[in-house]
């Protein structure tokens, strides 16, 4: 299948962390995924479940890689799940959309976790241990312009079993023998729709260490960003390659909801047909990561 699209596709759109970045493949880079896409004339979409520290940190190395190759192709970033979305060149920084959440409506957002939490009977020795460690470091990093004060002491709260931002609220999830994941999200999403009215927000799992609340721009958030970004590049559905690692999570947007023909991830999917998108690469358990870098390489070479 690969073979026989490469000479549509003119853009691709990635999820970040679990298909082109992982720390347990450090050997699979992706500015130089990036660069060796666009040096190909193809353009470059990322969308992910991070929030500001990928406006701090991949945002700023995107730029920097355009200004040191002089490239004329922006990079579209979407963040916290698509929640914003920013075009990236060797000019900087340019924001297309923001859909932040008011500080009175992260605070309910909070407490329907909390309200959760509670009725599950959840302790925090339930939780994800390397959740509330990464987040442990968030709370002593000093975040300057990007997350308010506020915000900032929300979180500070919790010792590490959620962090808080204005284009999220992310929370650590529970050990999947102590409650059953898919359950734990079901239960946040109905009590956000009780308490804001339905498709307000939305709940989607990162992984099975983190969970994310953003608002609902009355579709899967990633969705929405992608269609703005094949809006922003005037291309038709069929010219553009999607690739996720939770194809029924966070990904879903991209990778199903999208209808798009060629959406390819990298985990296992169940039961389905195999000739229906999503599509599996084939040794995706093995090396994940490095499958959408092979995947990528047959569509460019």
């Amino acid at each position: 299948m690969l073979n026989n699209i490469k000479s549509k596709i003119k853009a691709f759109v990635f999820d970040f962390d679990g298909t082109i970045k992982s720390s347990k493949e450090p050997e699979c880079l992706p500015l130089e995924l990036i660069k060796k896409i666009i040096i190909n004339n193809k353009s470059v979409g990322i969308v992910t479940a991070s929030g500001v520290s990928a406006l701090s940190g991949l945002a700023e190395q995107i730029i920097k890689l355009c200004i040191e190759n002089d490239f004329t192709v922006p990079v579209y970033l979407g963040i916290a799940n698509g929640m914003a979305l920013y075009k990236l060149s060797n000019k900087g920084k340019e924001e297309l959309y923001n859909y932040s959440i008011s500080f009175d409506d992260t605070k309910k957002i909070i407490e329907v976790w909390k309200k959760v939490f509670n009725n599950i009977g959840l302790k925090d020795i339930d939780l994800m241990e390397n959740g509330i460690n990464t987040f442990k470091e968030f709370l002593v990093k000093d975040w300057g312009k990007y997350i308010p004060s506020e915000f900032l002491s929300l979180s500070k709260e919790y010792g590490g079993k959620c962090f808080v931002e204005k284009l999220k609220s992310t929370l650590v999830m529970p050990k999947n023998d102590v409650v059953l994941q898919d359950k734990f999200i079901a239960l946040i999403q109905e009590e956000l729709d009780n308490c804001f009215g339905k498709e307000k927000f939305i709940i989607d799992m990162g992984d099975d260490v983190f969970a994310h609340v953003t608002k609902r721009p009355n579709m899967a958030p990633k969705l929405f960003a992608l269609k703005r970004i094949i809006k922003e590049l005037d291309l038709k559905n069929d010219q553009i390659v999607t690739f996720g690692d939770m194809p029924f999570g966070n990904d879903r947007g991209l990778l199903i909801d999208s209808g798009l023909p060629y959406t390819f991830t990298n985990k296992s999917v169940g039961e389905k047909e195999s000739n229906t998108p999503p599509f599996v690469l084939p040794g995706s358990e093995l090396s994940p990561v490095a499958n959408v870098y092979k995947a990528v390489d047959s569509l460019l070479n």
